[in-house]
């Protein structure tokens, strides 16, 4: 019986060794399946080099902060004139900066009443440039944009923050929006900073969202009456 075991797996070895055995004369045999190995070991050796790998890693799993700006990505020239001029129904205009932790916090609340309520349209304007390229009147791309704020929605939205009930003005970033430009210099443009239009009208200026109840605040602002329902929430 004994006898028959130890056969048993001696068999088993020898199959396993001519296997090997037929797999290596293959590769010896064909021509094309040896570089396709090479290479394949170089590209191995390069996974397991750590930067290479979590690059490699990125590109197939992206990081998604501000996803939800960037797929409703609107340019700040045209925005009123194209999306929101003679359009019924509510529309929100978004400001944000790229790398700014409050805009950051806000988006999961933005996405989820987004989500919700299908109905209102989102135009999201990042506010911040990287180019430090400079054109002919001595302005970077950055200047420009705050230039173009200045220009088409500065007056307007002071205004329009200016009528909203006391209630909403404690936000921590009012100064930037109200703050006089006496001495010539231009504010920079606050974030986040919402604007809400019905049926084409500018109707309130939302400057910061709670980081309490991101998604209350929300809620009120954007589906609320502003006489009634804006109440104070802690920046």
């Amino acid at each position: 019986m004994n006898n028959k075991i130890g056969n048993f797996f001696v068999s088993i070895g020898r199959g396993i060794k001519k296997g090997f055995f037929a797999v290596i004369n293959w590769i010896k045999t064909t021509a094309w399946i040896q570089p396709l190995l090479i290479v394949g070991a170089i590209f191995a050796v390069i996974l397991c080099i750590n930067p290479v790998s979590t690059f490699i890693g990125n590109l197939f799993s992206p990081n998604t902060t501000n996803e939800f700006y960037r797929q409703h990505n609107a340019d700040m020239n045209t925005v009123i004139e194209t999306y929101i001029d003679g359009k019924e129904g509510t529309s929100i205009l978004f400001f944000y900066d790229d790398e700014d932790s409050d805009c950051q916090n806000a988006e999961d609340a933005i996405r989820s009443f987004a989500t919700d309520n299908t109905n209102i349209n989102w135009y999201c304007i990042d506010t911040t440039s990287t180019s430090t390229e400079i054109d002919s009147n001595g302005l970077t791309e950055q200047d420009r944009l705050v230039n173009s704020f200045q220009d088409n929605f500065f007056d307007e939205y002071v205004l329009a923050y200016d009528k909203l009930p006391s209630s909403m003005k404690d936000s921590a970033y009012a100064d930037e929006l109200t703050m006089a430009e006496d001495d010539g210099s231009n504010p920079e443009i606050p974030v986040p900073l919402l604007a809400r239009y019905d049926d084409g009208k500018l109707i309130g200026v939302k400057v910061g969202v709670s980081s309490t109840d991101a998604r209350k605040d929300l809620d009120n602002f954007i589906k609320g009456d502003p006489e009634t329902e804006w109440p104070s929430f802690s920046i």
